[in-house]
């Protein structure tokens, strides 16, 4: 009778999930909105025995499955993600083959070519060992891709008497994080499929702790005077005479810091601090509170805004949890502070009370844009069409040449030596340019009769990031100018894409100097 009793149990359960779930199964948005596995890649390792056999570890985001091929003409085979395939080869140089798969069946392939080798493995350069540029305590070590009869290396970190081994690809990089700032000896070892391995070992590495931030906070949108009250940041325009560090009996260091000609805040030996704002503000029409903070240790700094008269028990704040070593970014909701009691038609203060240090950017109360910078782009709205310059270039919203009521975007190139032929000028987009029915983008150009290119590039800001700090997703396309005067230029792409950045070269490598117009940038 129990028995009877769970069955009836068992297919009652399954039928309310079933009724319950009926219309999630029939849901397939998914699969529209489905992408290939990224970032794959495999580890390669090999026993040091003279027997050739190799670990191939695959991975990747998004991937279920991994079909290997393994170069040398024996029979492929697959592995579920979070597995490894072993194979035995003879010496000999081989490319393996790799294809990842998603759970909608999407793939995406990636190959490496291995080295099998039972001679003793030798470097080549010397492994590359350094502080990151970025992390505190950070040790990246690399061993250059000119090794031989190479596969892989361990590179041995140890800290209060502990030993971790990392391993990793020849030509690949491992990073460990320190607990302290100091000197330590950190050891490489070369492996092939010898017996013999070859070690490099650094006795008096420094371990650098980084105290403050080393790039600028993350660049604000543009925005309209209407749209945003600004106390602190060099993209808008601040309220006027405030006072950074006004005297509340703190132990607080003020220091006004600046990283490269950008302005910052620095409150050090932090137990309690102030801004005093030049004049009271009504902020009841914004929406929004923003504030970036750095700091080089995991912390939580609670912020107050502080209208005028507020008795010290009616205060409140929101708690800034900051993760160490980058920018933290908060857009708090201003409904949290009104569902808290809190007025906000007469802000002259704000209080920020922890520990340890901070910097601090990018203090200022928005609202939605009443105007955003998306396509076209038309000069007719100057705060969200004003694009920022790098390389030397300037950048003004002008008349036009031919048009004194026309505004249109002006751009001054001085074809320098130091911008190596790429000054330029960039805008951040509020809007997405979608590229997969409208493929052309077009541009009203003025030209001085030089003869040159003209580069648009579109960027994806979200995407991974390459060394000199520019996003890897990205379409470029150039077309050639000689003439002098006004002309429309039109740029084909062919990628599809989404972008949300447009950045034009005036001379795309080629130093060319001279003044230069452009008005209506849109997709036609």
């Amino acid at each position: 009778m129990k028995v009877f009793k769970y069955i009836l149990s068992a297919i009652f359960m399954v039928a309310v999930l079933w009724s319950c779930s009926d219309e999630t199964f029939n849901d397939l948005d998914f699969v529209d909105s489905a992408e290939a596995p990224t970032n794959v890649e495999a580890l390669f390792t090999i026993t040091q025995d003279n027997t050739g056999l190799v670990s191939i570890t695959p991975s990747a985001e998004g991937a279920v499955l991994f079909a290997i091929d393994f170069g040398d003409g024996s029979s492929s085979t697959s592995v579920k993600a979070g597995k490894k395939a072993t194979h035995y080869y003879a010496e000999g140089t081989y490319t393996v083959a790799i294809v990842a798969k998603g759970i909608t069946g999407l793939q995406t392939a990636y190959s490496k070519e291995i080295v099998v080798s039972f001679q003793t493995p030798e470097f080549g350069s010397d492994p590359v060992i350094e502080n990151d540029a970025a992390k505190s305590k950070q040790v990246n070590v690399t061993v250059p891709d000119d090794t031989q009869f190479a596969m892989y290396f361990d590179a041995y970190f140890v800290e209060n008497g502990v030993e971790t081994i990392l391993t990793a690809n020849v030509g690949d990089t491992v990073s460990y994080t320190y607990a302290d700032p100091g000197t330590y000896t950190i050891k490489v070892i070369l492996k092939g499929g010898a017996i013999a391995t070859t070690e490099y070992i650094v006795t008096d590495f420094v371990v650098t702790e980084i105290l403050q931030p080393v790039a600028s906070a993350p660049t604000q949108p543009n925005r309209v005077a209407a749209d945003y009250i600004s106390i602190f940041s060099d993209k808008y325009t601040n309220v006027a005479d405030t006072d950074f560090n006004p005297y509340w009996w703190q132990t607080t260091i003020y220091t006004a810091f600046d990283l490269n000609g950008d302005a910052m805040l620095q409150y050090s030996n932090l137990n309690y601090q102030g801004i005093q704002i030049g004049s009271a503000q009504d902020v009841t029409e914004m929406e929004t509170l923003h504030i970036d903070v750095w700091s080089a240790t995991d912390n939580s700094i609670d912020f107050y805004p502080l209208p005028v008269g507020i008795a010290s028990a009616d205060e409140k704040y929101y708690t800034l949890d900051l993760v160490a070593d980058q920018w933290n970014s908060f857009d708090i909701p201003l409904s949290y502070f009104t569902d808290l009691g809190l007025a906000l038609d007469n802000i002259h203060q704000f209080k920020f009370v922890g520990s340890g240090t901070i910097f601090v950017d990018n203090i200022y109360f928005y609202k939605t844009a009443s105007s955003v910078a998306k396509l076209p782009i038309t000069f007719d709205v100057a705060e969200v069409n004003t694009f920022e310059t790098f390389l030397g270039s300037s950048f003004e919203i002008a008349s036009s040449p031919t048009d004194s009521s026309n505004p249109v975007g002006k751009i001054t190139n001085y074809g320098a030596a130091t911008s190596w032929g790429w000054e330029g000028v960039k805008l951040a987009l509020d809007e997405w340019i979608d590229l997969s029915t409208k493929t052309s983008i077009t541009l009203d150009f003025y030209n001085d009769g030089a003869s040159h290119s003209v580069l648009l590039k579109l960027e994806d800001s979200t995407s991974t990031l390459d060394n000199n700090g520019n996003p890897t997703v990205i379409e470029e396309v150039s077309v050639a100018v000689s003439n002098t005067g006004w002309s429309t230029l039109t740029f084909d792409f062919t990628s599809g894409g989404n972008y949300d950045t447009v950045v034009i070269f005036v001379d795309g490598g080629s130093y060319v100097a001279g003044t230069y117009y452009f008005d209506n940038v849109m997709q036609p």
